[in-house]
């Protein structure tokens, strides 16, 4: 009964949207196109999905790009006022690969729109797993990808604190990366500068939590000490102004 009540107001436009001309002409026309919609309707009831997959190819081709339109318009607004028909549609949807890739393909671009944007974010917030999923497979998808990566720095940017902040929840996420930063800028010379930048902005800061363990305060110096020992007169100088001569 679905698919029937769907192919009728799927062909509505066609039969109650008779062609110009005479009363008569129009009237034999309306009541022709009436009666076909009711063999129509009645015969998708009976026949398979093939046969109903035609019939409703048929109706549609034999509509005008603003018939369409309208037919869907009409769709849509029994839609919103029925939930649970998207339900239906979306689990017979999800087993066609191609037109739920086309509805993504269309529904992406519209994401730009904070609106839209935050209405996603807001679901997806609350669902983990797929959260997980998405960001995991977002980022492995940008890897190659210039204008991708320039977003997310920019968005990182932008985001620092409240990103900071998330890591430093978690300390197996804080570790590694940080461990997985240091290693990129080892390896990165052009990420270098803005590296020495970022640790002399916060050098008081850093020297101030590292005072709080002794022991990584060491490690650390150990390391420094072991650079400088390269340069003695520097290190000297160093030791002068910071006043560790005296």
């Amino acid at each position: 009964m679905v698919a029937a009540s769907a192919l009728v107001v799927l062909a509505a436009p066609l039969f109650l949207s008779p062609p110009s001309g005479t009363a008569r002409a129009t009237a034999r026309r309306v009541d022709t196109r009436a009666k076909l919609l009711v063999v129509v309707a009645l015969g998708i009831v009976a026949c398979g999905t093939t046969q109903k997959q035609q019939l409703i190819e048929t109706t549609a081709s034999a509509m005008g790009p603003e018939e369409r339109a309208s037919t869907f318009e009409a769709t849509a607004r029994v839609l919103d006022e029925n939930p649970e028909y998207i339900d239906e549609f979306y689990r017979v949807v999800r087993k066609h690969p191609k037109t739920m890739s086309r509805f993504f393909a269309r529904a992406t671009p519209d994401l730009k729109s904070e609106p839209v944007a935050e209405t996603q974010a807001k679901l997806i917030v609350e669902k983990p797993a797929s959260l997980e999923a998405v960001l995991k497979a977002t980022i492995d998808a940008m890897v190659e990808k210039p204008k991708a990566r320039a977003v997310l720095a920019k968005v990182m940017a932008a985001k620092a604190t409240t990103v900071a902040d998330m890591v430093t929840d978690d300390p197996t996420a804080m570790i590694a990366t940080m461990n997985a930063t240091v290693a990129a800028v080892e390896g990165k010379p052009a990420a270098q500068p803005p590296f020495f930048t970022a640790m002399k902005a916060s050098a008081p800061r850093v020297a101030a939590i590292l005072a709080k363990d002794p022991s990584t305060l060491a490690v650390l110096t150990q390391e420094l000490l072991k650079v400088w020992a390269k340069d003695k007169p520097s290190l000297h100088k160093l030791l002068e102004k910071a006043g560790a001569l005296d």
